[in-house]
């Protein structure tokens, strides 16, 4: 066993022990109505939280079953909420995974919603039935989260087209990929590389949660997946809608619908729930990590306790002249193409988001990656001119997805650290002409040029370079 295998091992002891017992077991005998003593007209409630951890309780009553609506066989109820606060705010983003009951048995999750309301919150319920076998899906453990991870599938950016199409569908609720500690400019900048993905991101003030004593969670608590913490930050978050032992199911939809994940999971406590004409959303911080999401399926995500993910280092330090070096770090899951994906981000803000960013500058950037089995592999590039810390960033991407995403067996991130040398100024020089003093030379001669360079401005001057002959005379 290695030393990292060890101290995993050691931390997924700790885990255990810590958050083991901390699940309540509502799942555990929960009376559940099946699908066929569902009928219009029936009155229920979903148990969410709004502020904090508490779980309020919110009416409801049936409207109808779609038998075929995410797929073949694939049914969702169709309920209206009937208290005024949600016809306001209509369906709301983070309340993905809300159980919902009837008669006080559990009917499903509370997941999908029309995002542009009027006056009304029309939501679709993913029936318990169809979320229970995700649960019994196996956990499975590699030695490395990366090894046999599935790819997303580019998808299509939504255009302006379509998206008043979009807007009047009954479509999952978004579980906002909630990030922080990165500007809008830097997202726009990966734009189409978060298009691929798939998934809505959104720009917001997300931090760890000032949680204290025993926490618990149950039906209707928050949790978020997380992505990416420390100076910035990624995580998404939902709803448990059901507990058994030590194992949760949640969403009531997919996440990215990656089938066998390790994807840690944290506690979440809900500022806010933001109203808003396009998507009302839960404005969230994540709490301790306390377990992974093990499974992510067509009608939801399932998540255990008390085992450990191995995460990435991740830092990035930037060094200017006459001012102290800027230091930056995270964690991150692994994942052959997002991962990448998340060190370009990160590095691109780690060099436009200081004071002592100029839109000209010089970047000289080592890349040190450190891969589980391997010696440390390094790579310098230089980069000039306007655009230089994008181009950087994107390089930086492009490394980590060149080791991450290899189809054979893709390797153990365990770090990467990215060191930036950077000079307020372009230095970039280009060759214009080499002028040679003599025609005929003799073996040991000096050889004399004269330089024509210009810079980035297109300002000429001239250099004179000189070395040793090798070559015979004439």
């Amino acid at each position: 066993m290695t030393m990292g295998t060890k101290q995993h091992a050691i931390m997924g002891l700790i885990l255990a022990a810590t958050w083991g017992s901390f699940l309540s077991r509502p799942g555990h005998g929960m009376d559940i109505l099946p699908l066929d003593q569902v009928k219009p007209g029936m009155a229920g409630e979903w148990r969410t939280a709004v502020s904090g951890s508490d779980i309020r309780t919110f009416q409801l009553r049936v409207i109808g079953i779609a038998d075929h609506f995410i797929g073949p066989n694939r049914p969702v109820i169709i309920c209206e909420a009937t208290d005024e606060e949600n016809r306001l705010s209509g369906p709301v983003a983070g309340m993905s995974g809300s159980p919902v009951f009837i008669e006080g048995k559990l009917v499903g999750a509370y997941a999908y919603g029309y995002t542009w309301p009027k006056h009304q919150a029309i939501i679709g319920v993913t029936p318990i039935e169809e979320m229970l076998p995700v649960m019994d899906e196996p956990a499975v453990r590699s030695t490395s989260a990366e090894r046999n991870s599935p790819r997303w599938k580019s998808v299509e950016p939504a255009s302006r087209e379509r998206l008043l199409k979009y807007q009047s569908a009954l479509k999952p609720l978004p579980s906002p990929l909630f990030v922080s500690g990165i500007s809008q400019n830097t997202l726009e900048a990966f734009q189409s590389d978060i298009d691929s993905i798939g998934l809505d991101v959104m720009n917001a003030p997300m931090g760890s949660a000032k949680q204290s004593g025993e926490i618990s969670l149950e039906a209707g608590s928050p949790v978020t997946a997380i992505l990416m913490y420390g100076d910035f930050n990624f995580g998404a978050t939902g709803t448990v809608t059901y507990v058994d032992g030590d194992r949760l199911l949640a969403f009531g939809h997919s996440f990215f619908q990656w089938g066998d994940v390790e994807i840690p999971l944290a506690h979440s406590e809900v500022l806010t729930v933001v109203r808003s004409l396009p998507s009302s959303f839960k404005l969230s911080n994540y709490g301790k990590v306390f377990g992974r999401v093990y499974q992510d399926r067509l009608t939801g995500i399932a998540g255990e306790a008390g085992t450990f993910v191995p995460m990435t280092d991740f830092s990035v330090h930037v060094s200017y002249p006459d001012s102290q070096e800027k230091s930056f770090s995270a964690k991150m899951f692994r994942h052959p193409r997002f991962s990448p994906l998340l060190n370009g981000l990160a590095t691109m803000e780690a060099l436009t988001r200081v004071n002592e960013f100029s839109e000209e500058q010089t970047l000289t950037v080592t890349t040190r990656l450190k891969v589980e089995g391997h010696d440390r592999i390094e790579l310098t590039d230089i980069f000039s001119g306007v655009g230089a810390a994008q181009e950087a960033a994107f390089q930086g991407r492009a490394i980590h997805s060149l080791i991450a995403d290899s189809i054979f067996d893709p390797p153990a991130m365990e770090s990467v650290e990215v060191r930036v040398e950077s000079l307020p100024r372009t230095l970039i020089h280009l060759l214009d002409a080499v002028y040679l003093k003599d025609n005929v030379l003799d073996a040991g001669d000096e050889v004399a040029l004269t330089l024509s360079l210009k810079d980035h401005a297109g300002n000429r001057f001239r250099r004179k370079v000189s070395f040793p002959c090798g070559c015979g005379g004439g």
